[in-house]
């Protein structure tokens, strides 16, 4: 190893060396964290704290990309109305990869999910009464 004026790269192969073992060493402090998100986020979503569980899940998310997080942050997009966003999230979860104690709210959850998404866009597509013209509703002023 070594540079085309003849000088030793020790500098750059220590330099190296040194960011492949911080890297390392960091990885599980981001399991670390991821877990603890999770954590934080099912007991915000327990105690019906949707927007802290979704808050709680997206920070875990720009740790470490998990399944469990997805799924809480799947979950909890739909309790706070949000049914698009629910249903595109849990279309990237891996069943299998879910922690044990999500693995059957996971499953009957995604189907009521699932129901409301598709029903939704087929409300989407279908026409109106008025054939397919917005219907506007007068409300006479007592003047």
């Amino acid at each position: 190893m070594t540079r085309t004026d003849g000088h030793p790269r020790l500098l750059e192969w220590i330099a190296t060396t040194v960011t492949c073992a911080l890297l390392l060493v960091s990885m599980p402090v981001f399991a670390d964290d991821a877990d603890d998100a999770l954590k934080r986020s099912q007991a915000a979503y327990d105690a019906g704290k949707f927007d802290e569980a979704l808050k709680a899940a997206d920070a875990g998310l720009a740790v470490q990309s998990t399944d469990g997080l997805k799924f809480m942050k799947a979950r909890s997009n739909y309790k706070l109305g949000k049914i698009d966003e629910a249903w595109a999230v849990f279309q990237q979860i891996q069943p299998n990869k879910l922690p044990g104690d999500l693995q059957e709210p996971f499953v009957a959850e995604y189907a009521i999910v699932e129901a409301v998404a598709k029903d939704r866009a087929k409300q989407a597509k279908a026409p109106s009464a008025s054939g397919g013209a917005p219907t506007m509703l007068w409300v006479a002023s007592g003047a």
